[in-house]
């Protein structure tokens, strides 16, 4: 277990998996921290993900946030390679 920082700590959980939580158990975590976290923890140059599941398959036991890396072989699939449009 890490403690990242005075306020949030983060968990390698396994095959490509990160646990980032507030050490308080409070809820709210940015999403700049969870870069940041993301950055340090699996590097810069890892794409990683969030996934919220179907209703009927949610676990939300404790206010944990969890990422997951994506095989080198599959960011095509997840990512939009299209340069985004600026907004006037």
């Amino acid at each position: 277990m890490t403690h990242w920082s005075d306020t949030l700590t983060a968990q390698h959980a396994g095959d490509g998996h990160l646990r980032v939580w507030r050490r308080d158990g409070s809820d709210g975590i940015g999403w700049d921290e969870l870069q940041a976290v993301k950055d340090e923890m699996l590097g810069p140059d890892v794409l990683a993900v969030e996934m919220y599941p179907p209703a009927d398959r949610v676990v939300n036991e404790a206010n944990i946030r969890h990422l997951w890396t994506v095989p080198d072989r599959e960011p095509n699939r997840l990512v939009s390679v299209s340069t985004p449009q600026s907004v006037s």
